[in-house]
């Protein structure tokens, strides 16, 4: 919930948490954020994303 949160602070900060802890069940919802109009949301969705995948 806290990657569609209107402020975008909190959309990073998920996503940050989100690459950190690792879980593959966060794979959708960080593949909604990467598509955020917030450009560092994107890009640390994506970061998570490639953590995800190492």
């Amino acid at each position: 919930d806290a990657l569609v949160h209107e402020i975008s602070n909190l959309r990073k900060e998920a996503a940050i948490a989100l690459g950190e802890v690792g879980d593959p069940q966060a794979r959708p919802a960080l593949e909604q954020a990467a598509n955020d109009p917030d450009p560092d949301v994107r890009k640390l969705a994506r970061l998570a994303l490639g953590r995800l995948a190492a």
